[in-house]
């Protein structure tokens, strides 16, 4: 009888242990999918850039790409790649709320950044008060529930807002006038 539990109890543990490889693999396999997809990102060239903007630029770069994560896995929450109940609800919300408070650090660096060197943002018709405004009026767009919402509002105003990062981004690199 004790042989028969411990069996089961052994039979158990191996579907379990398969469960998690299999996981594992349907992961890699969105990882490497998502690295073919997306486009490799050139060096940032920002020479030309005083001190405040080649920061905002480098930081501009990074919080993008920060955001794709989150925006991929909404996307593949939606699309049912992923499987809510599989996905760890916490660690989604917390990096939500990272993500909140980077985005609203950058858009007052952006805001100081475009209030001391005008002559960029202006040349490229960049308007900051419409990124503020994006963010401002979507702050809903950082709670999962919005995101994951049946309108998409929260995650449309996501992805036009990694659309205004990367249009800063490719403006602040191209040399026009001298930013100095």
């Amino acid at each position: 009888m004790i042989l028969l539990v411990l069996g089961y109890v052994l039979i158990f543990v191996t579907v379990l242990a398969m469960l998690g490889v299999v996981r594992i693999a349907l992961s890699g396999a969105r990882s490497q999918r998502y690295l073919a997809e997306s486009g490799e990102d050139a060096p940032l060239a920002m020479e030309h850039l005083p001190p405040a903007l080649r920061r905002l630029v480098a930081d501009t770069r990074i919080l993008r790409v920060s955001l794709e994560g989150p925006v991929r896995m909404v996307t593949e929450l939606r699309s049912g790649a992923l499987d809510r109940r599989v996905e760890d609800p916490d660690v989604f919300e917390r990096t939500l709320m990272d993500v909140e408070r980077e985005v609203t650090e950058w858009l007052r660096n952006l805001e100081d950044a475009a209030g001391r060197h005008p002559e960029p943002f202006e040349d490229a018709g960049i308007d900051v008060a419409e990124v503020r405004a994006l963010i401002d009026d979507g702050n809903a767009m950082f709670q999962r529930d919005r995101l994951l919402a049946p309108d998409e509002v929260a995650l449309s105003r996501l992805t036009r807002l990694l659309e205004v990062m990367r249009r800063i981004e490719d403006a602040l690199q191209r040399p026009g006038r001298l930013y100095r």
